[in-house]
């Protein structure tokens, strides 16, 4: 008899293993036990769990951790499936989701696979600079203005600021021309639609001279509120 324990949630997926065995070593406590993992592993021991009971026992549990994280005991499992889930005994597999080629003949022969998957990692947010240039692009002054707030609160450095903007509207400025393909000018190529090229290079002016106007003590905030409300 077989029974798998695996997913992407090894973690989760190894208690669930330890918490079965006790539940089964519990239901019969007159069973021999007997754990292999891929440090311990010989073909030999595991035939032998295969073929024979406990001298005493009605049956015996084996608990199988991580074998295919050795290349021979891998193998082994692939080629005895059928025999484990076919013996008398009970066989407990726990196994890392990583090695799918190993975990296939068990799927198939188990009489039952618990799977513990981690849910998909969330796609992290754009950073809040870029929802900003994508505002102020798209002349969205409401929006622009709070997101500024939020980044002036947050202490955002003008110079990240002023950055983004300057590769947003070259971005824009490129597609309007048709000279990018990149995979940045999907986006680009819609808002250059509400530019004439005059303006995306007057407005790239601009952020070039609020940068250097640091350079004389002046204050990019203030200016930048000025673009974004024009």
């Amino acid at each position: 008899m077989l029974y798998l324990f695996c997913g992407t949630d090894t973690e989760k997926a190894r208690e669930k293993h330890s918490a079965f065995v006790r539940k089964l070593r519990g239901k019969h406590p007159d069973a021999s036990f007997a754990e292999v993992d891929d440090e311990s592993f010989t073909p030999s021991r595991v035939e032998t769990l295969v073929n024979t009971q406990g001298l005493f026992a009605k049956t015996v549990i084996a608990s199988l951790r991580t074998l295919s994280r050795n290349p021979e005991a891998g193998e082994f499992l692939k080629k005895n499936a059928k025999e484990l889930a076919q013996s008398p005994n009970i066989f407990i597999v726990y196994e890392e989701d990583a090695r799918k080629t190993y975990l296939e003949p068990l799927l198939k022969y188990a009489e039952k696979t618990e799977r513990c998957d981690a849910p998909p990692a969330k796609k992290a947010p754009a950073p809040l600079v870029f929802a900003f240039a994508d505002a102020v692009a798209a002349r969205d002054k409401k929006e622009a203005w709070v997101l500024f707030a939020r980044l002036t609160r947050d202490e955002t450095p003008a110079e990240q600021i002023l950055g983004t903007l300057f590769w947003k509207f070259k971005t824009i400025t490129l597609a309007k021309q048709g000279a990018t393909s990149n995979v940045a000018s999907g986006p680009a190529h819609r808002f250059a639609r509400a530019y004439t090229e005059g303006e995306l290079h007057r407005i790239l002016g601009e952020l070039i001279d609020i940068y250097h106007a640091r350079e004389t003590g002046a204050d990019p905030d203030i200016a930048l509120e000025k673009l974004v409300l024009s």
